[in-house]
């Protein structure tokens, strides 16, 4: 008598899965590298970043059921035998594996955040399939997700209420030379403040609730110190590279 059982599903249904998974996978990665690079999408965008952050979440531990399902029924007693196996003897990393899923969830767990566990506090340095890397003084620590998820942690600050920073402004263009060699002024001061707060009014990364100070340091020379809270904290490099396009020349002040 054969072992063999006849499904229906071959080789072929597997590798055609895989395909789709992987081509679904690729496109959702390229969304979230432009998001991170700095495309704004203004009123969707937290929606859009919610939506694939779970998306790339769950994928893989649903990619992985949907293959071993397929694995399985290619030749139910063989294969499903060893799938057994590989669950029994790999358990303890399956559950770390599956606990850092839950884990992340946690928008909170972030890189470089600082994060308080069991085992000493630090900063995040980086997630593994099974564990999380904690950089610390006297070097770098590895937790287990599902001993994270026991003992529990915590992390400082949150990352949901936007970035704040001050900002000192020097306006390239508010100066030039004349025929004679020396400078004249091409624009004054209350120019100089309402050009620059029309360019963050028009910048999509910048909060609404944005402040600006003329600073006058010398005679006739004008800088602008500007309170300017962004959505995001990566945001930061994107805003300085726009400001400088327009002619601002910034710099960030220390609180």
């Amino acid at each position: 008598m054969s072992s063999y059982i006849s499904t229906g599903v071959t080789w072929t249904h597997f590798f055609y899965a895989l395909l789709a998974v992987a081509i679904i996978y690729a496109v959702a990665k390229v969304l979230q590298r432009r998001l991170d690079r700095g495309l704004y999408l203004r009123e969707a965008d937290g929606q859009v970043r919610k939506f694939i952050r779970v998306f790339l979440i769950i994928l893989n531990p649903l990619t992985l059921l949907v293959l071993a399902a397929i694995f399985v029924a290619i030749w139910p007693l063989a294969h499903g035998l060893m799938l057994g196996l590989l669950i029994l003897f790999g358990f303890r990393y399956i559950r770390d594996y599956v606990s850092g899923k839950i884990l992340r969830f946690d928008h909170s767990l972030q890189h470089g955040r600082p994060i308080q566990t069991h085992m000493g506090n630090g900063s995040i340095s980086n997630f593994g399939l099974t564990a999380v890397y904690i950089q610390r003084e006297d070097g770098r620590s590895r937790i287990g997700y599902s001993s994270l998820l026991e003992h529990g942690y915590t992390v400082t600050g949150s990352s949901d209420k936007g970035w704040y920073f001050k900002l000192a402004v020097l306006p390239a263009f508010a100066k030039t030379l004349d025929e004679d060699g020396e400078q004249k002024t091409l624009l004054q001061p209350d120019q100089l403040a309402r050009k620059f707060t029309q360019a963050l009014v028009d910048n999509p990364y910048v909060k609404q609730d944005f402040k600006v100070n003329k600073l006058l340091t010398s005679v006739g020379d004008w800088t602008i110190e500007a309170n300017v809270g962004l959505h995001r904290a990566e945001h930061l490099d994107h805003l300085l590279a726009q400001l400088s396009e327009t002619g601002f020349s910034t710099s960030i002040l220390a609180d």
